[in-house]
């Protein structure tokens, strides 16, 4: 890690994104280029070949650790978007999970984050709580290490910051369902923030808008409308059925 800096591109980049020289430093950004030799890396680490260089996307590199601050891996961001560093082929754990990227930080409140590099280190550097994140907000893929992470920390309590319109996408409401039933399992529950994030352009993601912290929290395991008031409301009550064990609610408001 140390062998690589950080370009003046991409710190003005994450200037942009509102992080301070300090916050970068603490989340460890670096930058990469395809090619690049280091010395002492062989095929074993992820994205370098057997000579020592650097045979994936160039961009804006974010570690991936786990729960006990060991790096197991990088995904970098370019124009192309998000690319794991993969072992021929491979980016996943040994137990075959997909890596969640864990940032340390204090656990009464540890908040949920989709993705692996921005938004977590975002939500981390301004809260200074520890920030589970997840590629694609898959959370329900890692089970394994959703289950050490509630071992660890029985007490805390464990809230999701959905990004904008995610509520109403089909494809993502079905994977918080799942989430929130893992946490069920293993004796804890999982809470939703809502700050009325439906449309992207009034309400950003939680590293774009920071009145999520103004939100409700909304408990994943009753069984009302997380959306009373909203313009779109058919739309979320058809993807989050007040029928559902996990259904999305709300107890206080809209």
């Amino acid at each position: 890690m140390d062998l690589l800096t950080l370009s003046d591109a991409d710190r003005a980049e994450l200037h942009r994104r509102g992080f301070t020289d300090d916050e970068i430093a603490t989340a460890s950004f670096r930058s990469i280029q395809t090619f690049t030799q280091l010395e002492g890396a062989t095929a074993a680490l992820p994205g370098f070949n057997a000579s020592g260089r650097y045979v994936c996307q160039s961009g804006l590199l974010s570690f991936v650790r786990t729960i006990d601050g060991e790096i197991v891996g990088f995904q970098t961001r370019s124009a192309n978007g998000y690319r794991w560093a993969s072992v021929e082929g491979n980016y996943r754990l040994p137990n075959g999970e997909p890596p969640l990227v864990f940032f340390s930080g204090s656990t009464e409140t540890i908040y949920l984050v989709e993705g692996t590099s921005f938004k977590p280190a975002h939500v981390n550097a301004k809260t200074g709580a520890m920030v589970v994140g997840a590629s694609g907000g898959n959370w329900q893929g890692s089970p394994q290490q959703l289950q050490e992470l509630i071992r660890r920390y029985p007490d805390a309590q464990y809230v999701l910051l959905p990004d904008a319109v995610s509520v109403i996408n089909p494809h993502i409401v079905p994977k918080y369902r799942q989430t929130a039933e893992l946490f069920e399992a293993n004796g804890s529950e999982l809470h939703f923030q809502w700050w009325g994030q439906l449309e992207k352009d009034v309400e950003g993601d939680a590293d774009e808008d920071p009145s999520w912290a103004d939100g409700t929290s909304l408990l994943l395991a009753s069984h009302q409308n997380p959306c009373h008031s909203c313009r779109r409301q058919v739309e979320v009550q058809r993807l989050i059925r007040p029928s559902e064990k996990c259904s999305l609610v709300s107890s206080s408001r809209s």
